[in-house]
């Protein structure tokens, strides 16, 4: 008897184990493809040129990003960002239409400005990195083309 109880006691446990178990189908769809892709990926690069409308050299700037995108086409972003509330601000007399927008009322301008301590302009931002000699740079990188 003892040996019965012994072998159902051990066995038991056993049998409610393996009765527990279920097989688990995915929860998920399969992908798709699974990366045997054999297209390119291509990269994109965004390119924030800081400016203002009251900025003497930014329009040399935004030239030079025009010339880039030309070259790079669809893989250049190019974003024009006001900032510096100087700059961006209108200037007096008010209703001669020169220089009358005002720029100041866009908060991401001034959140860029603060964030990556813009103090002169123009500036450039690639992949959200400040470039602190983004005319120069730019300008070269134009010419070499």
């Amino acid at each position: 008897m003892n040996a019965i109880t012994s072998l159902l006691s051990g066995l038991i446990p056993i049998a409610i184990i393996f009765a527990g178990c279920d097989k688990v189908t995915m929860p998920y769809e399969p992908l798709q493809g699974g990366g045997t892709s054999t297209e390119e990926v291509v990269r994109k690069v965004l390119l924030e040129d800081c400016t203002g409308h009251r900025c003497n050299n930014c329009p040399d700037a935004a030239a030079q990003a025009q010339l880039l995108q030309s070259i790079h086409g669809e893989n250049l972003v190019v974003v024009a960002v006001h900032c510096i509330t100087g700059f961006a601000a209108p200037q007096a007399p008010i209703g001669d239409g020169v220089l009358d927008s005002d720029h100041r009322a866009v908060p991401e301008g001034a959140t860029i400005e603060d964030h990556f301590d813009i103090t002169f302009l123009p500036a450039g931002l690639v992949n959200r990195i400040l470039t602190t000699t983004f005319y120069s740079s730019a300008k070269g990188i134009g010419e070499q083309r």
